[in-house]
């Protein structure tokens, strides 16, 4: 069928948008194509595409410029330039809002997965012992399992039955992954899919060992947080004993009163 031709405020805005898109990515915030979808699936964002990742950019670049504009006029913004300058420094501001917001999830998630790292592995290790395999034991546990790492699973199996072959998907969701040990759990499942192996046991110490790490890692936090209330306290307890230790000099000094 006939459909018009786009107006000419379409076609400006269009044209702004795109360079506005160009700007962003060629001179803000730089990143190509694999690290614009790494930093998706490292926070969790469906799709994982450098067109998600600068969509939601955009998103957040015009919602910052609207809401610098805005608070200019409140403010008695007047001038052209100054209302201009307002509105740069809230789309800059808005991207990189974005890049900030989609770090701090990234964090969230891995840390959720370290925390269940151990538990998940020493699963792996007695579902296949089963003699499950190691494709058929991820698939079990992929459908049983919540959070980022249940999450992780999923993918690696959706892949599989889409037609990538399984240790290639698991050795991609090594290379994506966030944390040395969760990558280092991919490749060992991405190895014993490709030469068939028995990896319960590997499966079974490599949780006895992450347990040993989360241990150690939970001793240290607990030392840096004593350690860090140390000074506080000396802050706070240092004049009390100043002034119980000097409150008698006056009357030593002039002699007390009556």
């Amino acid at each position: 069928g006939f459909e018009p031709a786009p107006g000419p405020v379409a076609a400006i805005g269009s044209a702004v948008s795109a360079l506005l898109r160009r700007l962003v990515g060629d001179v803000i915030d730089t990143g190509d194509n694999d690290e614009l979808r790494l930093r998706l699936r490292r926070a969790g964002v469906e799709p994982p595409t450098a067109t998600t990742y600068r969509a939601g950019q955009m998103r957040w670049a015009t919602i910052g410029a609207a809401a610098s504009l805005i608070i200019a006029v409140v403010f008695g913004g007047r001038t052209v330039a100054g209302l201009m300058l307002a509105t740069g420094v809230g789309f800059l501001g808005g991207t990189v809002v974005y890049k900030v917001a989609l770090e701090r999830r990234a964090k969230g998630r891995t840390a959720e997965m370290r925390l269940a790292l151990s538990t998940v592995t020493q699963l792996l290790a007695v579902l296949t012992r089963a003699n499950r395999g190691p494709v058929g034991t991820v698939r079990h546990l992929a459908g049983r399992s919540h959070g980022p790492l249940g999450d992780e699973l999923r993918s690696g199996v959706g892949w599989s039955e889409r037609g990538t072959p399984a240790d290639r998907a698991f050795e991609q969701l090594a290379k994506d992954a966030p944390d040395p040990g969760v990558a280092r759990l991919f490749r060992l499942l991405a190895s014993a899919t490709s030469s068939g192996g028995n990896i319960a046991d590997t499966l079974r110490s490599q949780a006895e060992q992450l347990r040993i790490e989360h241990s150690e890692h939970l001793e240290q936090m607990a030392t840096k947080k004593r350690s860090a209330m140390v000074f506080p306290s000396i802050v706070l307890m240092v004049p009390v004993l100043l002034l119980y230790v000097f409150a008698p000099v006056p009357s030593l000094l002039f002699g007390g009163g009556g």
